[in-house]
């Protein structure tokens, strides 16, 4: 696969498993955990295939605004960062299978808003994109 396709399906599959939490509330809890690992399966794919090229892939947003692109950045430094952010979110989901038991659908889909969107953060190319990822933590926090 392409890294941009893996970075796609990077950011979509928590997204999957937070619509999944709310549409299938009885089994909230195993679907974003997971989606969350397999979250975690693609960030390694991804490490292995692009660490070490850096390459950025963007894409014009709106017209009016030519700097306003939205995209990938992958170099050493994002692919190691999601990584990271892909590993504390699939055990967070473990942990909170068993710790969180009585949670509302409500949580689990927060978390894999959460973990979209700070997976965005790492992987952003440009500050608007920085930007709205950064506060879409903020309101999933």
């Amino acid at each position: 696969m392409s890294p941009t396709a893996l970075s796609l399906c990077l950011l979509l599959l928590p997204l999957l498993g937070a619509g999944w939490a709310l549409w299938r509330r009885r089994f909230a809890a195993l679907g974003s955990t997971l989606c969350l690992l397999a979250t975690l399966a693609v960030a390694i794919a991804l490490w292995a295939s692009t660490a070490h090229t850096p390459t950025t892939s963007t894409v014009q947003w709106l017209a009016v605004w030519p700097a306003a692109q939205v995209g990938f950045q992958w170099d050493f430094l994002s692919c190691s960062l999601v990584l990271v952010v892909a590993l504390v979110a699939a055990l967070v989901a473990i942990f909170s299978q068993y710790y969180m038991a009585g949670q509302p659908a409500r949580y689990w889909s927060y978390l894999g808003l959460f973990a979209s969107s700070m997976l965005g953060l790492a992987l952003a190319p440009n500050l608007l994109q920085l930007f709205m990822c950064w506060e879409l933590v903020g309101f999933s926090s």
